[in-house]
This record gives C-alpha cells, sequence and structure tokens, in this order.
C-alpha cells in the first residue's frame, strides 16, 4: 500500500491565498473553495502569512480577550455574592476561561498587597 505525500504548497501560492483572505471580500470558505485547499488552512498555516504581512483578520490571541473591556470589579462582586464562574460568564457574556483568569489575576494582586502592607 503506498502512501500518499502531503500536499505543500509554495510561498508565492501562501501569499496569494492570504492576501485575498485579507482583502476581506469572500468569505474563508469561498476563497478555500477557489484555491482547492481546506478552509482549516486559511486560518491555521497560511493565517501566518497574512500576520507577517499586516493582515489583522486573523489575528485570534488570548491577549486580545484578556485586554477587552471587561468590567472586572463587576466580576469580584459578583464572585463575592457566591455566584460560580459558569454564572458570572452567562451574565457578563464573556468567557468562563477569562472569568478564571480574572479571579487568578485578583488573587495574586491580593496576595502582593497583603505581602506589602504586612
Amino acid at each position: 500500500m503506498s502512501q500518499r505525500k502531503r500536499k505543500s504548497f509554495s510561498s508565492d501560492f501562501k501569499a496569494k491565498v492570504a492576501l485575498e483572505a485579507i482583502h476581506g471580500v469572500k468569505t474563508l470558505n469561498e476563497i478555500a473553495q477557489e484555491f482547492g485547499v481546506h478552509p482549516v488552512l486559511l486560518s491555521g498555516s497560511f493565517a501566518g502569512i497574512a500576520l507577517q504581512s499586516g493582515g489583522g483578520r486573523c489575528d485570534r490571541t488570548n491577549e486580545g480577550r484578556l485586554e477587552a473591556k471587561i468590567n472586572r470589579d463587576k466580576v469580584f462582586a459578583l464572585r463575592e455574592q457566591g455566584l460560580g464562574a459558569t454564572d458570572i460568564a452567562r451574565q457578563m457574556k464573556i468567557r468562563r476561561s477569562t472569568v478564571y483568569v480574572i479571579l487568578q489575576e485578583g488573587m495574586h494582586d491580593r496576595a502582593g498587597k497583603e505581602e506589602s502592607d504586612g
């Protein structure tokens, strides 16, 4: 049984596809169909080229989520009321993982404050 060789794409091809994605005229599925690639590739390896060329369309990082305008004081207030992370996330319409990160940061901040006070 012979194994299929993985498809490899030239840098020119990747750049062409990435530029098409940056323009934002077509959806990723339309671009994938036009170039004969799987849509996952457009948000994966080809996205790196788009980011290097300055296109922010594929830019998805945790930092963006953490630096969003979330009222952290409200998260702490809801937690003190006895709400769990899932309920806080639903009420504030944010991801539960973001609630966990905010609460974790708050614990570190409070621990550092207590050390400096003591």
